[in-house]
Order: structure tokens, then C-alpha cells, then sequence
């Protein structure tokens, strides 16, 4: 509803994040926990929208990071500024989650043409899955759905010696189960986006159409 609202909302977000992050931690330390398994991952994730400033969505990340609270920030393929984004982030050493979407954030041009999006999208997984990008300790968050996709990344990240622990792939809940469990077989980790709110039934309605 607001600017400062949204900020307030986010910081105490993240602190909450934060602390059951670290009562998780000792919970497993002591035997009792839910013995998350080795490489696992707690990030908050940050969502870019058509209706955020995506210098706004930066600065919130900053904040984050600044409270030490393991925040990822998405970066979309679709706005031409995400390469300077991208590579500032890989020089500071930080988390970035690669999506295609959205296109017209407010503050930034976009392309309009997909194969555009996903030569850009390519042209940016490169850049954080870069030597630069491993020894700044870069965790890339690989937003996508398709499977001719997903294998360029892995062979990016092949030829660049990468570990399968410490880059993931996200797809979203209902689609392209196969692809999701190939992955899990082949020792990657895999997150599943699962919409919450009061849109769930259109988005779930939409994913069954496709």
C-alpha cells in the first residue's frame, strides 16, 4: 500500500526468517530437528513485480543482506539492465534467483521478443555461473521450466566445475514433474514454487491449460 509500509513489512519478513533459520539450525545440532539433508538452503526469496521499482527490490536485498539475513533476489531476464545487475551482485558476492519474467517492471526497458528474453537469460546464466561468480561464492537460483534449458546450465556449469551443491534450479508447482525429478536424480537441487493468495485457483487453472 505503500513504500515505507512494504519496507516495514519485508524487515520484520526477514527477521522472523532469520530466526527460525537459526532455532532450526540448533534444533538439528541437537538431534531434534527435521535433519534438513547436507547442501540444503534457507533463502528468502525476493520477487520482482510489474509494480515494484526494481531499484526498490535491490535496496530491500541490500537491507537484507546488511542484517545478515541469507536473502535471494530475483533478477529477470526480460529487463536489459539485469547484466549490470548481475554482474554488480557478482562482484559483492551474493544470491541471485534468474527468472524469465516479469517484463515490465516500471522502472527499466524490456525485451518483447522471447527468443530475445532467452538469449539473455542464457547470456546472464553464464556470467553467474562464471569462475568470478564461484569465488565470490554466488549462489544462482535457475528459474525455468524448459528441459533444453536446464541442460545448457548444467553443462555450463560442468565445464566450469561447479558443484551440483552450490547452484540450484527452481520450477514451479504442476509443472514439468519429469524434468523436476531428473534433476533430483542426478544429485541437483531442485526448489518448487508453490503459489499462495488469493490467485491460486487462476494460476493453478492456467498451469492445467498449458
Amino acid at each position: 500500500k505503500s513504500n515505507k509500509g512494504g519496507e516495514t513489512h519485508c524487515r520484520q519478513v526477514g527477521k522472523n526468517f532469520g530466526y527460525r533459520v537459526s532455532v532450526r539450525d540448533v534444533e538439528d545440532r541437537q538431534g531434534y530437528g527435521d535433519g534438513h539433508e547436507e547442501g540444503e538452503r534457507n533463502l528468502l526469496m525476493l520477487h520482482a513485480s510489474e509494480r515494484v521499482p526494481m531499484q526498490r527490490m535491490l535496496g530491500l536485498y541490500g537491507m537484507l543482506n546488511r542484517a545478515d539475513i541469507e536473502a535471494c533476489v530475483t533478477l529477470p531476464a526480460a529487463l536489459a539492465r539485469s547484466e549490470d545487475d548481475v554482474k554488480s551482485i557478482i562482484s559483492q558476492g551474493g544470491n541471485v534467483r534468474l527468472s524469465l519474467t516479469p517484463s515490465a517492471v516500471v522502472d527499466a526497458r524490456y525485451y518483447d521478443d522471447q527468443e530475445m528474453v532467452i538469449d539473455n537469460y542464457m547470456k546472464l546464466a553464464r556470467f553467474l555461473l562464471s569462475e568470478d561468480a564461484m569465488i565470490q561464492q554466488v549462489t544462482p537460483v535457475f528459474a525455468l521450466e524448459d528441459d533444453e534449458m536446464a541442460e545448457q546450465i548444467i553443462m555450463m556449469a560442468n565445464l566450469q566445475g561447479w558443484s551440483v551443491n552450490n547452484f540450484e534450479f527452481e520450477i514451479p508447482y504442476g509443472v514439468n514433474n519429469k524434468l523436476k525429478r531428473k534433476l533430483r536424480d542426478e544429485g541437483y537441487t531442485v526448489r518448487v514454487l508453490v503459489p499462495f493468495g488469493k490467485e491460486w485457483w487462476a494460476y493453478f487453472y492456467r498451469r492445467s491449460q498449458m
